[in-house]
């Protein structure tokens, strides 16, 4: 038989009980097979264990009429001499409240969960073993971690000065080249007059120079912005980083 089947026979077979009766039992079967299918158990094994409906029926309506009979009157609450109306140890047990009916979500931490519905799961514990070990690998790790991070981060650094170096060199001989250039340029035209063929040399010396500061200077800016976008990547890198790692952090003391 399974669980629903169980429950509904269960119910009908008390139809005699009054209603906080019925439902004190149906919730009391529930909670045990619940129990018992969390430990493992089968569910057709767990109702087989409590024998036939009919007989757990007859012996709750039983004890019901029995009980009805024979009620004895219940004790008057001890209460604390300063007047605190709660029971005191030895005299009445404590009060306890009452159950909910058949179905209904279950209240603070009372009883299992309405029929039907799985248990919630627990809360998940914090680590705080595991916190403790990677702060230790850390600090034992240091010596290691730490050489090696200063090491990457001095040659990235000399990295990043010799390329702007070297786009500053190549800015400056484009300047030099030009200047010279210009230099020469003007008392070439006067040669020129004088000697055809060394005044026509010295203009095309000048040209060359010309020829080179553009070089030198298309050069030094085609490395000055890959320059400039490998530092924007570089940054980004370590920013969306420093990002994880506070995320990761926020994550943890949460």
């Amino acid at each position: 038989m399974r669980r629903d089947e169980f429950m509904n026979a269960l119910r009908q077979k008390i139809a005699p009980l009054s209603e906080g009766e019925r439902d004190m039992a149906m919730d009391y079967y529930n909670e045990m097979i619940a129990d018992k299918l969390e430990a493992g158990m089968d569910e057709e094994e767990v109702i087989a264990q409590f024998g036939p409906v009919e007989e757990i029926a007859d012996k709750l309506i039983a004890e019901s009429e029995g009980g009805a009979k024979k009620e004895p009157a219940a004790p008057p609450p001890q209460t604390h001499p300063t007047g605190d109306p709660r029971p005191q140890m030895g005299g009445q047990a404590p009060f306890t409240a009452p159950r909910p009916p058949y179905g209904a979500p279950p209240v603070g931490n009372y009883g299992a969960p309405p029929y039907g519905q799985p248990y919630a799961p627990p809360p998940p514990r914090q680590r705080e073993d595991s916190q403790v070990l990677k702060i230790v690998l850390l600090a034992v790790t240091s010596p290691i971690w730490a050489s090696l991070a200063l090491a990457v981060g001095m040659v990235a650094l000399a990295l990043l000065l010799v390329g702007w170096m070297l786009v500053l060199s190549l800015f400056v001989m484009s300047f030099a080249f030009l200047a010279s250039g210009f230099i020469y340029l003007v008392p070439s035209f006067a040669l020129l007059a004088q000697n055809t063929v060394i005044g026509a040399f010295q203009i095309g010396i000048c040209l060359l120079f010309a020829g080179f500061a553009i070089l030198s200077f298309l050069g030094g800016w085609g490395l000055a912005k890959a320059m400039m976008k490998g530092c924007s990547a570089l940054f980004g890198w370590l920013g969306s980083i420093g990002k994880k790692r506070k995320g990761a952090a926020v994550n943890e003391a949460h």
